[in-house]
């Protein structure tokens, strides 16, 4: 683990983050019409509430995609599940 990660360089490729802290911060802002820059934005708006942020190497993570036509939705119900 390494600790006081840069938030510039935060990219939602692969991250954790309490549901309540979630909240807290808006989520990814919506108004983006197309792919990209609501995860740079969420690791600013983080960096700005002073959530400090962590690197994390060799982190088991899977692939949800509800938004797009090509997911195969088999994480649907994991994901109810978790929520």
């Amino acid at each position: 683990m390494i600790p006081n990660g840069d938030h510039h360089l935060f990219w939602s490729l692969s991250f954790a983050v309490h549901r309540s802290l979630w909240r807290d911060l808006g989520g990814f802002c919506e108004d983006y019409e197309r792919y990209g820059c609501e995860d740079t934005d969420f690791g600013q708006i983080a960096a700005r509430h002073e959530v400090p942020l962590t690197w994390l190497g060799g982190a088991w993570a899977g692939r949800v995609n509800l938004n797009w036509p090509q997911d195969d939705g088999l994480m649907w119900p994991h994901l109810v599940r978790l929520g």
